[in-house]
């Protein structure tokens, strides 16, 4: 500590020893950098800033451009694709049930007789737990345009977290 002490207080007696023109040289040098290290600075945020607007303004450039185009690719692809509503209440259930991939726990898919004058599935699940059965729920909905109309869930036996389920669905 007393080492430190030394050492700068015989930087500072350096200093008052040099010659008069000497200190003036250093301190217009320090004034100098003082000066020129901000302009320089400021300088390079200035490029930095206009590079990042000119950036910018390409970016926008390129999304006007592209804008029409994806409309343009969307209703292509729009009419293209039938779409869930095209297809039977039947095939749509199917679909989700293959696209949950819960094909091998599906024991029955009928047409609904419970919904006079509307298009309606009857489906039949067994050993299901909560996750497949939210998988399904889930592509029942994204997917095939169906409404869940009824839901029956069954324990499969006391103690089991596995389930067998009725639902109706209806387009």
């Amino acid at each position: 500590m007393f080492n430190r002490i030394r050492e700068r207080m015989a930087l500072i007696v350096s200093w008052h020893s040099r010659p008069q023109a000497e200190q003036k040289r250093i301190a217009a040098c320090v004034l100098g950098l003082s000066i020129i290290a901000p302009l320089f600075l400021w300088s390079w945020m200035n490029a930095e800033t206009a590079k990042t607007m000119s950036d910018t303004e390409e970016i926008i450039s390129r999304y006007e451009r592209a804008l029409p185009l994806t409309a343009q690719i969307s209703a292509q692809s729009s009419n293209s694709d039938p779409g869930p509503q095209a297809v039977s209440a039947l095939a749509a259930a199917q679909e989700a049930i293959r696209t949950a991939d819960l094909d091998n726990r599906l024991t029955s898919l009928r047409p609904s007789r419970d919904l006079p004058g509307r298009e309606g599935v009857q489906l039949y699940m067994e050993n299901l737990n909560l996750t497949e059965l939210l998988q399904l729920f889930s592509s029942l909905e994204s997917q095939s345009g169906l409404r869940l109309v009824s839901c029956d869930l069954s324990r499969r036996q006391k103690g089991s977290r596995r389930m067998n389920a009725r639902l109706i669905l209806e387009k």
